[in-house]
């Protein structure tokens, strides 16, 4: 047998009297990982992959056997054929436990009848190893309560508010209310939480197998990863990928460490505080080695140069956009020609045909093709409950590509792919027509077809806008004979700190193109249609965001410049109060006269440039202004959960900014809450009446 391994490896032959016996199989399986995950397939065997599980049991059993991988017991029976899982397989779903069980299981059967399990890690793999646990479902930490766990987080709440305490005699705060806090505490961290926690510690019953799954691999004639290897990936070997992943989470598993040890957080520390309190630390023992330098020992100095490095998490491939699990260039977008050179210049790399991945629901939930099969987009959103999707197998036989469906299959094909999010029509029937250039209704049938057509019109023509600080770009539009205008940005700064013009400093601020897409999600998710269709698009190389043209519309500044007074000034006043309701939602600090669109004819009111919102402020910028709701927007402001707010968001905002987000929803849910308790349900929430013609004001 001749196995190949990373590229610059070589190859390696391999007795067949050495794998002889179940037990050898298993450690030489565990070796190749080691190497670098890469393909022990036979020539001919039959390699079946699967994306995101996100704890569906069901769903992802079901498809195993639809594809003959496994029999009624959930036990291997797929003969010597290659079982590859894309990651994700945590997070989100209630059986999460009995999925890893699953996987494993599969893993240590298959090598007796000569078949294989790679198993790789996606980006929720990464959180969970590094502490964030954010998207764990609250049924999944309930399957591992014990004996004596109420007992365990008792102490571990007195722990906690005694870290709490100590915290603040450091900063010089209050101490929160401590009835309040315990509130807090029993909240996030549900019955079983501790116990989660443990069993992914790197000796835990599912930590040290977590840690020794790979990030990438090869397998025959496929590249399989999480989410795709981008340009600043692209040349590194999958050794070199898979090993910068461990020494990743083994560098936070040693910092939590140092940290606990010296008091600084306690286990159930939430990420933020964690950064925070360790850089806190840092900064302490940077300025004791400043004042006395000698005043350090050797392991004091080491763990200070070390701690620097590790709360420079930033950085790290486990979290940055471009990274192997978090990247998405492969599926979204145009299939331009600067992506395919990427795609094109990865296979070289690594001598393969294709390169599958997951990451990325595809919005038909069936598999998806990119650049004439070069790619295999495999994310189906089988988590029906979240995505609503189903169970898919990617199958390679031999030459062929096909994908397998519980109650179907079909080849590959060649070029077609689902939009790279949960469709738009999963979002309330929009209440507005859009116009082309000649202002008659364009020819769509729904929200999804405009969204196709901002993605892959033809540009035809191109003009700078002289308004903005910005300068963006005023686009012509045209797909089979739809034309339309469009505005393009590609602003995308970051600062560490920005000074409003009130002086309010804003730290880690940045100026973005991507807020743009993020707004519109936001806006048609509550039923709010008040920002224009935008989208992430790359035209001429560069990439940035494209929205729909607003015709026919001046600004709020020329408005009051003209002195023209609205006709119906209670719709007015509601739009009004609509806008400042979701400035407050995006925390969008740059609100302007120029970026209020207002329709001469209709006095429709629409909020552009958001490329300066979503800062990760989690208060709100303007609560005073909350005081009108229209009742659709107020009853999915309080309905919507968090899980389909982040899978709506995920891969245009960070986490960070998502959980910011989430924070300033729930005071906007409770500024109105409370003022519904103030003065009734008549005198904050309305349904809209856009004939209405009669006074009024928030």
């Amino acid at each position: 047998m001749t196995v190949r391994t990373d590229p610059g490896l070589g190859r390696i032959r391999i007795p067949p009297r050495a794998l002889a016996t179940p037990a050898a199989r298993a450690a030489f399986v565990a070796l190749a990982l080691a190497l670098g995950g890469s393909g022990l397939a036979r020539a001919d065997s039959r390699v079946v992959a699967i994306g995101d599980i996100h704890g569906d049991l069901e769903a992802v059993t079901e498809i195993l056997s639809r594809v003959g991988l496994v029999d009624e017991s959930g036990s291997w029976s797929g003969g010597d054929a290659v079982l590859v899982q894309t990651g994700d397989f945590l997070d989100r779903g209630a059986d999460v436990r009995g999925v890893m069980d699953l996987l494993r299981r599969l893993q240590e059967q298959a090598p007796a009848s000569g078949g294989r399990v790679v198993v790789l890690l996606g980006n929720h793999e990464a959180m969970n190893l590094t502490g964030f646990y954010r998207d764990v479902n609250p049924e999944a930490y309930s399957s591992f309560v014990e004996e004596g766990s109420q007992e365990r987080f008792e102490k571990s709440w007195q722990r906690h508010w005694s870290w709490q305490r100590r915290a603040a005699r450091r900063a010089g705060r209050d101490l929160p209310d401590q009835g309040a806090e315990r509130e807090r505490f029993f909240a996030n961290h549900p019955p079983g939480f501790l116990e989660y926690q443990e069993a992914l510690e790197p000796e835990g019953r599912y930590g040290r197998w977590l840690r020794s799954l790979p990030m990438v691999a090869v397998v025959r004639d496929t590249l399989f990863l999480h989410g795709g290897l981008s340009e600043e990936y692209a040349d590194w070997s999958l050794q070199r990928i898979n090993d910068m992943a461990a020494t990743e989470i083994g560098r936070y598993h040693r910092c939590r460490e140092i940290l606990l040890r010296d008091e600084v957080v306690v286990e159930t520390t939430e990420p933020s505080d964690f950064i925070l309190q360790g850089r806190l630390d840092l900064q302490r023992r940077i300025d004791r080695f400043t004042r006395a330098p000698q005043s350090l020992g050797d392991r004091e100095r080491e763990e200070m140069i070390f701690l620097r490095e590790c709360l420079d998490y930033e950085k790290w491939l486990l979290v940055k956009e471009e990274s192997p699990v978090w990247f998405r260039g492969y599926a979204r977008g145009l299939a331009d020609d600067e992506t395919e050179a990427l795609v094109d210049e990865v296979l070289g790399r690594f001598g393969v045909a294709r390169v599958a991945v997951g990451h990325t629901p595809q919005s038909d939930a069936r598999i998806g093709s990119r650049f004439d099969g070069k790619v295999a987009l495999i994310d189906t959103g089988m988590l029906r409950r979240v995505y609503r999707g189903q169970p898919v197998a990617l199958v390679i036989d031999g030459a062929d590509a096909r994908e397998v469906r519980l109650d179907g299959e079909r080849d590959l094909p060649d070029g077609a792919v689902g939009a790279d999010r949960p469709r738009e029509s999963g979002f309330p029937t929009p209440t507005v027509v859009f116009r082309d250039t000649e202002d008659a209704p364009l020819p769509f049938a729904d929200e999804d077809d405009i969204i196709e057509f901002l993605r892959t019109a033809r540009v035809v023509e191109r003009e700078e806008v002289s308004t903005g600080v910005n300068r963006p770009t005023k686009m012509l539009l045209e797909l089979e004979g739809a034309r339309a205008h469009a505005v393009f940005r590609t602003v995308d700064e970051q600062r560490e700190r920005w000074q409003l013009p009130s002086r309010v400093v804003i730290a880690n601020f940045r100026d973005s193109f991507r807020y743009e897409p993020a707004a519109y999600r936001l806006s048609r998710l509550i039923g709010l249609d008040a920002v224009p269709p935008a989208v992430e698009r790359r035209v001429d190389g560069k990439l940035g965001s494209i929205q729909l043209w607003v015709n026919g519309a001046m600004t709020e500044k020329e408005r009051q410049e003209e002195g023209l007074a609205p006709p119906r000034p209670l719709e007015w006043a509601r739009q009004r109060a609509m806008r400042k309701l979701f400035d407050n939602l995006v925390a969008n600090i740059d609100r302007n006269q120029g970026n209020i669109l207002i329709e001469k004819e209709s006095w429709r009111v629409w909020l552009i440039d958001h490329s300066r919102s979503f800062i990760t402020r989690v208060h709100l910028i303007d609560p005073d202004g909350i005081t009108w709701c229209e009742r659709e927007v107020y009853e999915r402001l309080k309905s919507l959960d968090e899980e389909t707010i982040r899978v709506q968001l995920e891969g245009i905002l960070d986490r960070f900014e998502i959980d910011a987000l989430l924070q300033r929803w729930k005071l906007v849910a409770a500024a109105l809450d409370q003022g519904i308790a103030e003065r009734g349900e008549e005198g904050v929430l309305f349904d809209w009446d856009r004939e209405e013609d009669s006074t009024g004001s928030p």
